[in-house]
């Protein structure tokens, strides 16, 4: 492949690129970021790293009610109920399935069987 031109500006470095459209997209990208005042990268930044920040305690918040939910559950049917399992569950859907020792149609799977 030849290197096709992607910026005729002369004090560009990435002057050319063997990748055609996609370099072109990554200049693109590059000017538009840097086209930015200081002050605004700041801002989108900072944007970014809580919206990262909240996703991480959400699944946080999820894995701790879990394992407090099926630790209860534990403490309440002993021997009786497989807690692990429980809390491997209730992570593995996202909080989908959290047992509720009150309700044996939410924990009755977790529920062992002694003969």
């Amino acid at each position: 492949l030849a290197p096709v031109p992607v910026n005729t500006a002369p004090d560009s470095r990435l002057s050319t690129c063997s990748l055609g459209s996609l370099c072109q997209t990554l200049v693109d990208s590059h000017y538009l970021y840097m086209s930015f005042k200081p002050d605004m990268r700041v801002v989108v930044l900072s944007v970014m790293f809580l919206m990262a920040l909240v996703t991480l305690s959400q699944a946080a918040s999820i894995t701790s009610m879990c394992i407090r939910n099926c630790g209860q559950c534990k403490e309440m049917y002993g021997d009786y109920f497989h807690g692990q399992a429980c809390a491997e569950s209730c992570i593995m859907t996202q909080g989908v399935s959290i047992p509720d020792c009150n309700n044996p149609a939410t924990f009755n799977r977790f529920l062992k069987r002694f003969i």
